[in-house]
């Protein structure tokens, strides 16, 4: 049971509370989508596609005679590794919003 000043207490609030007019508020927010940077997902990666793929596009007899073909071989080799693992990287899901939020 209520003590008889908590009941007091509460009287007093409840009418002060009365008083005081209404807060209106209007809110117009949007949502920035932005696009997120491409990164690769390799928590799950197959491993087996990723090892075919360098064995099938890697060339191994290429002559590096000057520093330009290091440069340009060494750059080759990246591409490849990189779009075997984009190749052999599960799918991420893209998040789609609702319409009303990406206006």
């Amino acid at each position: 049971m209520e003590s008889p000043q908590h009941t007091e207490t509460y009287n007093q609030v409840t009418t002060y509370l009365r008083t005081i007019p209404p807060i209106i508020t209007t809110f117009n927010l949007s949502v920035i989508v932005r696009k997120p940077k491409p990164r690769l997902h390799n928590s799950k990666p197959n491993w087996d596609t990723y090892r075919q793929l360098i064995q099938d596009k890697v060339n191994l007899s290429i002559k590096l005679k000057e520093h330009e073909d290091i440069e340009l071989e060494t750059n080759n080799l990246l591409n490849l590794l990189q779009q075997a693992a984009k190749e052999a990287a599960p799918k991420v899901k893209q998040i789609t919003y609702p319409k009303k939020l990406r206006n």
